[in-house]
């Protein structure tokens, strides 16, 4: 995985087979936000283990961030999928303006994550670990910041996406 920002990364690293549902698992069976799994893969792989320090000012950013912005664009479009409320509003014009708040949502994961990477810039992490085992405890600790047991299906997830980078 050559790409160097953050969203380059993320992007390259989703479109890859497996991923996406591994990344839609843990955030709809586990409540995880998917840019800051993302994020520990990212910085693990090019600079080490996030500082505590670092992992809740990245957690406290992007905790408010989605679910002031992200979540509820994704929540709505979602919600627009079920809805037949209007007798005279096509199905077409629906399809329409949820694609446009997908835009919308994905605009805003973006600036989530270009604010995520700006707030680690400061310098890396001094680690002499080697990536696959900064990457996990990256994500380790975001459990621990959800304080969340590191259950064996989320493990499985992570080991995908982890896999999915060779």
């Amino acid at each position: 995985m050559t790409a160097n920002s953050f969203w380059d990364f993320s992007n390259a690293l989703y479109a890859r087979d497996t991923v996406e549902q591994a990344c839609l698992t843990l955030q709809n069976e586990h409540g995880l936000d998917v840019n800051i799994v993302l994020f520990c893969l990212w910085y693990g792989a090019h600079y080490g283990s996030l500082s505590p320090a670092k992992m809740q000012q990245l957690f406290n950013f992007s905790d408010t961030w989605a679910s002031r912005v992200v979540r509820p664009l994704r929540d709505s479009r979602r919600w627009m999928k079920s809805q037949s409320l209007f007798s005279s509003v096509t199905a077409e014009d629906i399809e329409e303006l949820r694609t446009a708040i997908k835009r919308l949502e994905l605009q805003a994961e973006q600036l989530q994550q270009n604010e995520m990477e700006s707030l680690v810039k400061e310098g890396p992490a001094e680690n002499s670990k080697h990536p696959p085992e900064a990457m996990m405890d990256n994500l380790l600790a975001y459990l621990k910041q959800l304080a969340l047991v590191p259950k064996p299906q989320l493990i499985d997830c992570y080991q995908v996406i982890m896999d999915a980078m060779d």
